[in-house]
């Protein structure tokens, strides 16, 4: 119980922090702040980090993440504890990231576009998706996996898969720093949620 109630006050500290963002976001305050970070990024564009960031983006893609969720629905070692819970959080995240956007109805930034999207901009749905996904993945790897090894290994992998895809959505021109971070706490708040009520039924033993 003590658990959950824990897990309950980082949802609401997230949920509130995300609505604050939003208010601070549409009476203008952020921009100075947006404009500064992407300042700072972009002088940080080469030929080559581009070319990069253009493939590494695709890490928080609606298509690789659900690809991720078959693959784990498929094995059945990972269906029931890894499987479940990352498509019922993708799920939600794909639902929750759509009706933000259109919500808000935020244009993205009027910079340098390395690459080409269209829609709203937030909050970032790539950020929302890559933040569930592997928040969660992190959170089963650190529950169920008994090789410390892995641990070692594999949390720190999505972990800054997480960084690198958010940098690559600034870098390339197509999101505001604050479309980031309110992308991370819809996707924080969506994981802790699904992972406490599967611990509370199916997961629970």
């Amino acid at each position: 119980m003590k658990k959950v109630i824990c897990r309950s006050i980082f949802v609401l500290l997230a949920v509130g922090g995300f609505a604050a963002l939003a208010i601070c976001i549409q009476l203008g305050v952020t921009q100075g702040f947006d404009d500064w970070v992407y300042g700072l990024v972009s002088q940080t564009i080469t030929p080559p980090l581009t070319e990069f960031l253009k493939i590494i983006t695709y890490a928080g893609n609606v298509f690789v993440i659900i690809g991720i969720c078959v693959i784990l629905l498929l094995i059945p070692k990972t269906r029931k504890k890894a499987g479940i819970p990352a498509s019922v959080t993708v799920a939600c995240a794909i639902g929750l990231s759509y009706m933000f956007k259109h919500i808000f109805e935020r244009q993205r930034p009027s910079v340098l576009r390395l690459i080409e999207v269209t829609g709203f901009s937030f909050p970032s749905a790539l950020a929302v998706l890559s933040s569930a996904l592997y928040i969660m993945l992190i959170i089963l790897i650190c529950k169920y996996f008994k090789s410390i090894l892995a641990k070692i290994v594999l949390v720190p992998f999505f972990s800054a898969l997480i960084f690198v895809v958010a940098y690559s959505r600034v870098y390339l021109g197509v999101h505001y720093t604050t479309d980031i971070i309110g992308g991370w706490l819809v996707g924080f708040a969506i994981t802790l949620i699904v992972y406490t009520v599967c611990r509370l039924t199916f997961l629970k033993r």
